[in-house]
């Protein structure tokens, strides 16, 4: 229940907030923006069509294949750092640390979920820097550049997880990067996108993030199932490498326009 409220609180603010997403078009054309009104079947063609250049669709095959890893990732992620820090600890996992040792409070948060909420609040810091980022240098570089922090990570992670303060190091860094990529990804998105259609080519995009990549989960856990850890993570590693291969290309291409 409580976690409704803040989710409450955000869709009231949305109802009262509006978003001109044609302004910086108006302003840059010194006059009025171009017509994005799509009321027909026929009108979403042509602006499909519009939308799809061979960058956008560098952008769009790239986010899909980062959202196969950021999909895959946080979903067995909890359950592999309970396996990792059980030998690392001297409470098993299962036992839980917490005010109550014995309660069934303690039991459910164990180690591994202190470490993963850690993970996921470390996000909001990549979320800021990567935002501040694209202020500063081309949102391609960017992106590649974190595309590759987070292929490092993928394979670096079992031997990292070794030794608790490498795991630790590990995770914190696995978080940082896997949400920096979000604001980099979407300024990329609206670079190699015609801003009339720039809600439509976000959709196709989220679409491929998480919609086919939801996948992702699915590839891990069976990359979990019938292979090990190491599979898992060699796995989501050739995902991001496709994504940062992608990233490079357009780098090249827009530095030559």
């Amino acid at each position: 229940m409580m976690l409704a409220v803040p989710a409450l609180v955000a869709g009231a603010a949305g109802l009262r907030v509006g978003f001109d997403e044609e302004a910086a078009v108006a302003v840059a054309d010194g006059g009025d923006a171009p017509s994005a009104d799509i009321d027909s079947f026929g009108e979403f063609l042509t602006a499909s069509r519009e939308v799809f250049t061979v960058g956008f669709l560098t952008v769009f095959v790239l986010v899909l294949f980062n959202g196969l890893y950021y999909r895959g990732t946080p979903t067995f992620l909890p359950e592999l750092l309970s396996e990792f820090l059980a030998p690392l600890v001297d409470v098993a996992p299962e036992e839980g640390v917490g005010p109550i040792p014995d309660g069934s409070v303690a039991r459910e948060f164990d180690l591994s979920r202190y470490l993963y909420a850690g993970l996921l609040a470390v996000g909001i810091g990549g979320q800021y820097v990567g935002g501040k980022l694209t202020d500063r240098i081309k949102p391609e570089r960017g992106l590649a550049l974190m595309l590759a922090i987070l292929v490092a990570i993928a394979l670096v992670f079992i031997p990292a997880s070794g030794t608790l303060p490498t795991l630790v190091l590990v995770s914190v860094a696995l978080g940082f990067a896997l949400f920096a990529v979000q604001p980099m990804s979407q300024a990329t998105i609206a670079a190699c996108s015609p801003p009339e259609h720039r809600g439509l080519s976000f959709g196709y995009t989220y679409l491929a993030i998480f919609g086919v990549g939801a996948l992702g989960a699915s590839f891990v856990g069976t990359a979990l199932a019938y292979g090990s850890p190491t599979l898992m993570f060699l796995l989501l590693a050739g995902f991001v490498s496709v994504a940062l291969g992608l990233a490079l290309s357009l780098v090249v291409r827009r530095s030559r326009d």
